[in-house]
């Protein structure tokens, strides 16, 4: 057997988009057009966009990552576009080996429908505390048993406490998936 010519592929760069709400990788994405360079090639395998190369010469400065989720990608406050960038895309300099892009979602709201046995329940004080050193979010009411509040949440509101007055009423945690979060409790007072 006559040996032509070997290749060695390497990997240049990893790239993932992270929700810096929840801190998990976003998986439904894919690539923009990219001019490569001859002998360099990039694959999504679950989520994570990894640039590879056979030769020496110098790769794309950078690529546009799509977010194919047509629902959460409303819901995350990505960079403003490029003239030549997809929607829903962020451009991703490679610059570094592992290249961890966060984006925090826009404002979701977490709305809390409290009722006991005389029906809705109005003129409560209805709060979700945080993790240790968190702030604490005040929920106002807007119809009569519904308290709502809207804002960017942070990773440290995942997995919080809903406290109806100084009653812990159960653990909440918004769908970072959905503008609107609604849970439904029974009044504890």
């Amino acid at each position: 057997m006559t040996v032509i010519a070997t290749t060695t592929a390497t990997t240049r760069h990893v790239v993932r988009l992270i929700n810096s709400a929840t801190l998990k990788p976003i998986t439904a994405v894919r690539l923009g057009a990219v001019a490569w360079p001859t002998g360099w090639w990039a694959r999504v395998v679950d989520g994570t966009v990894v640039v590879g190369s056979s030769w020496a010469t110098d790769g794309p400065e950078s690529l546009d990552v799509i977010i194919t989720d047509g629902v959460l990608a409303p819901l995350l406050a990505l960079p403003a576009l490029q003239p030549d960038q997809p929607p829903n895309s962020v451009r991703v300099a490679l610059t570094a080996a592992k290249i961890d892009v966060l984006l925090d979602p826009t404002e979701l709201t977490l709305t809390v429908v409290v009722a006991g046995a005389a029906g809705p329940s109005g003129g409560l004080h209805v709060e979700v505390r945080g993790t240790l050193g968190s702030p604490t979010v005040t929920l106002t009411q807007g119809e009569l048993g519904v308290y709502s509040a809207t804002q960017v949440w942070g990773p440290n509101l995942i997995n919080a406490d809903l406290l109806i007055g100084s009653t812990q009423v159960r653990k909440v945690s918004l769908d970072y998936e959905h503008n609107e979060t609604r849970i439904y409790v029974v009044d504890p007072t």
